[in-house]
C-alpha cells in the first residue's frame, strides 16, 4: 500500500492505493478541502502522511456491495433500539420516501457514492419535493450517521457526508400568540374536549406529548403540584400501523421538571375528574377502561391522540376566526408570555424544559426585539441633555 498528493479541480488529494481481499489493484481518492493556491502543500502532505499512518494500522476491507439504500435498511434497523421511538419514526419517514427510493432509483452501491451523489440528493429534495431546508438538515444528519457507522465498521475509508455542504438553516418567526388571543382561545374551547390540553399548553407551556402522557397521579391535589414524567407519541407496529405508545423517556433530561398546581386548574381539573365518573356510569361497559389512568380522554373513555390534538385545534381557530396558530405554537406562546412579564431566558428554559440555553434563545430572541427601544426610553428619562 502507497499513497500521493494529486491535483484536482484547484484541490489537493490523498490517493491511497492498495490491493483489496481479492488482490486486485484499487485506489481510493481522499479530499484534503485544500486549494492548490495559497501555501497548502505542506498542509496537504501532513494529510496524506496521516492518511497512509491510518490505513497502515487498520485491516481495510472491501467496501460492501449491495446497494447503499439496502445498506441503510440494514442500519436503520440495527439502531432502532437506540434512538427514541418517535426519531426512529421519523428515520423510517425518511427511508421509505426519499432516501431509499431515490437511492435504488440511481442503483448505487454504498462503495460508489461520492459527494456529489450526496449533494444530488439534497438539491433533489430542495428542487423536486419541495422540501425545506432545515428538513433537508434532517437528511444530512441521518445519512451523516449511516456513513459513520460505515466508516466505523471499514466498509468505506471515510464519510463522505462530511465533504457535503449541507443546506442553510432558515431561522423562521415563530408564532406567538399575545395575551388577548389567548383569553380569546380559552373562551372558544370552554367545554370542549380540548380545553384541558389546552390550558396545559398555555399555563405551562408542556409539549402535546407531555399533556397526554398527563395521568391523575401526575397531579398531587395535597401538595399542589404536577410532575411530567412520560408521554405519548405517535408510532408504528411491525407492519406499519399506526399506534399510540405510552413512552416513559421524555424528549431530554430537562423535560422530567415539576409544577405547581394552579389553584384555577385544580378546580377545572376535579371538575373534570367528576365528569369522567359520570360518564363512566352513564356509558357503562362500553365505556374504554384501557386509560383510566389518563387525563386526556374523551366522554367514552378513549385517549386523545396526537393527531387528534393538531387537528381539531386548527377546525377550532377556523370555526371561530382566531388568530392563525398551531397547536404547539401554544407553547412558544407561553414563553413568550413569559419574557413579557419580566422572567429570563435562563428561567423560561427551566421552566419549559429546553436542553440547552442557546435553543430557549433561539426561539424568543426576536420577541425581545423592543429591549433597546424600552433601554433608550429609560437613558432619556435619567440623562439630562
Amino acid at each position: 500500500m502507497n499513497g500521493s498528493l494529486q491535483t484536482k479541480k484547484g484541490y489537493y488529494y490523498v490517493v491511497i492505493s492498495y490491493k483489496n481481499d481479492k488482490g486486485k489493484n484499487k485506489q481510493k481518492w481522499i479530499r484534503t478541502g485544500l486549494p492548490t493556491v495559497g501555501g497548502n502543500k505542506r498542509k496537504a502532505e501532513k494529510i496524506l502522511h496521516e492518511k497512509i499512518v491510518e490505513f497502515q494500522n487498520i485491516d481495510f476491507i472491501s467496501p460492501d456491495k449491495s446497494l447503499f439504500s439496502t445498506f441503510f435498511r440494514d442500519w436503520l434497523e440495527l439502531h432502532k433500539d437506540k434512538v427514541q421511538t418517535s426519531t426512529y419514526n421519523g428515520y423510517l419517514h425518511m427511508a421509505k420516501k426519499y432516501i431509499c427510493p431515490y437511492f435504488e432509483g440511481k442503483n448505487l452501491k454504498l462503495d460508489d457514492l461520492r459527494p456529489i451523489d450526496i449533494e444530488r440528493y439534497y438539491s433533489y429534495l430542495l428542487h423536486e419535493t419541495n422540501l425545506s431546508p432545515n428538513t433537508v438538515i434532517k437528511h444530512h444528519q441521518v445519512l451523516r450517521r449511516c456513513l459513520e457507522y460505515a466508516y466505523k465498521n471499514r466498509f468505506v475509508t471515510e464519510n463522505i457526508c462530511n465533504y457535503v455542504d449541507k443546506p442553510r438553516k432558515q431561522f423562521s418567526e415563530y408564532s406567538f400568540l399575545e395575551l388577548d388571543d389567548i383569553n380569546e382561545l380559552l373562551r372558544a374551547v370552554k367545554g370542549h374536549k380540548l380545553e384541558i390540553p389546552v390550558v396545559f399548553a398555555v399555563y405551562y407551556g408542556l409539549r402535546r406529548s407531555e399533556i397526554l402522557g398527563l395521568t391523575w397521579d401526575s397531579i398531587n391535589f395535597d401538595d399542589n403540584t404536577i410532575k411530567i414524567r412520560q408521554k405519548v407519541i405517535r408510532s408504528f407496529d411491525d407492519d406499519g400501523k399506526l399506534i399510540i405508545e405510552v413512552s416513559k423517556t421524555l424528549k431530554t433530561d430537562a423535560s422530567y421538571r415539576e409544577f405547581p398546581l394552579i389553584p384555577q386548574i385544580k378546580t377545572r381539573l376535579l371538575q373534570h375528574k367528576q365528569d369522567i365518573s359520570e360518564n363512566m356510569e352513564f356509558f357503562g361497559n362500553t365505556y374504554s377502561k384501557k386509560y383510566l389512568d389518563f387525563i386526556c380522554v374523551d366522554e367514552q373513555g378513549k385517549l386523545l391522540t396526537p393527531d387528534y390534538l393538531s387537528s381539531t385545534y386548527k377546525k377550532i381557530v377556523k370555526k371561530h376566526k382566531l388568530r392563525k396558530s398551531s397547536f404547539h405554537s401554544l407553547r412558544h406562546s407561553c414563553g413568550s408570555l413569559l419574557l413579557a412579564l419580566g422572567y429570563d431566558i435562563k428561567q423560561i428554559q427551566g421552566y419549559l424544559g429546553h436542553a440547552s440555553y442557546a435553543t430557549t434563545l433561539t426561539y424568543y430572541s426576536h420577541a425581545r426585539s423592543g429591549f433597546k427601544e424600552n433601554i433608550a426610553d429609560k437613558l432619556s428619562e435619567t440623562i439630562e441633555y
